[in-house]
């Protein structure tokens, strides 16, 4: 099951060429769930295939990727994806398949390192970034009912979801995340609305780090 938020009319076209690609995809997915995170906006048009699209309406918080409970999902395993990338079908059964190896640990995409209680761009792959990401669906469950991950994620502006996912799954099996290679499979697409990369920005991840960290007694991140 694919879970993908959009919040932003900007993003029109990405989400007609994402969404487009994806409805054809019945070999890899079960049913795509895509959440409109804006409450005072109508969604785009819904594109039809043969993957189902399940439309759902939240109030705007980057906790819905992960907050799972409301969208009857069937699958064990989950594959959240950001609005401004799409993946090739042999680049998802890659992930299913690597995450069919141990399907309690995280498999990802894009690694980053935690370091000294800091977030780094390079170094051994500990985490790896929430643009795509494959999880087993009870981590779902543990994420939504860890009262300090909601609180702490409440404000939309705030980037660490992904990494509390990340201390999350650690926490419990032990392991860094495994990563994928893309091999040109991955295609990005406008990054319109997107956060540039800035050192204060480097700085708020790192923070999440910290945070999750010592929340989970991830002390190999330290």
């Amino acid at each position: 099951t694919i879970v993908m938020l959009g919040h932003s009319r900007k993003r029109f076209d990405n989400l007609e060429t994402i969404l487009s690609q994806y409805v054809t995809m019945e070999s890899v997915l079960d049913k795509i769930v895509f959440v409109w995170n804006n409450p005072d906006d109508n969604p785009p048009d819904i594109p039809k295939g043969s993957v189902p699209i399940e439309l759902y309406y939240r109030n705007n918080s980057l906790n819905n990727r992960y907050d799972i409970k409301p969208y009857n999902i069937s699958t064990p395993a989950v594959l959240t994806v950001d609005d401004d990338v799409w993946l090739e079908e042999t680049l998802i059964r890659d992930m299913i398949e690597t995450q069919k190896l141990n399907e309690i640990r995280l498999v990802g995409l894009g690694a980053r390192s935690a370091k000294n209680g800091t977030y780094q761009l390079s170094g051994h792959p500990r985490i790896v970034i929430g643009q795509t990401i494959m999880w087993n669906v009870k981590f779902g469950e543990w994420y939504t009912d860890d009262e300090f991950i909601q609180k702490s994620n409440d404000d939309p502006d705030y980037f660490g979801c992904d990494i509390a996912m990340n201390a999350l799954i650690q926490a419990h099996t032990g392991e860094d995340a495994m990563v994928v290679r893309k091999k040109k499979r991955l295609h990005e697409l406008s990054f319109i609305d997107e956060l540039p990369m800035q050192r204060k920005w480097i700085k708020k991840r790192s923070s999440c780090i910290e945070l999750y960290g010592m929340h989970f007694n991830l002390y190999k991140w330290f």
